[in-house]
């Protein structure tokens, strides 16, 4: 599938695996540190438990994001190569994999946050 397929869910997959989790940045199609490698603590305002750490990005980093955008939009492969049906295909993959992974990615939310779960996440 290459660079531009189902990347989000093995992104996904990797990071609802085993504690502790690190969050970096997604930049041409695979996921890097920060150029400045600066990191930060995503903390339970509840409890002040570190939950996650992630990549802090600046600057250079956004540009390193556009200029991959730009190119992959340039070579005309996310059109050429990813039809409208396949592109959708993969939307509903990656809509899967969240939802397979729903209890975890609610868990995630509520530390990060701090804010208690109540009902059904999906109402």
């Amino acid at each position: 599938v290459g660079r531009g397929g189902p990347f989000f869910s093995a992104v996904v997959v990797r990071q609802l695996s085993a504690p502790p989790q690190h969050f970096g940045l997604w930049i041409d199609g695979r996921e890097v540190e920060a150029a400045s490698k600066a990191t930060a603590p995503i903390e339970n305002p509840a409890t002040g438990e570190v939950v996650a750490t992630t990549a802090m990005g600046g600057p250079e980093d956004v540009d390193r994001a556009v200029a991959a955008a730009h190119a992959r939009f340039a070579s005309r492969e996310w059109h050429e190569d990813f039809g409208a049906r396949r592109r959708g295909a993969i939307l509903r993959e990656c809509a899967r994999h969240l939802r397979d992974r729903l209890d975890a990615l609610v868990s995630l939310e509520s530390k990060s946050t701090g804010r208690p779960v109540r009902g059904d996440p999906l109402q």
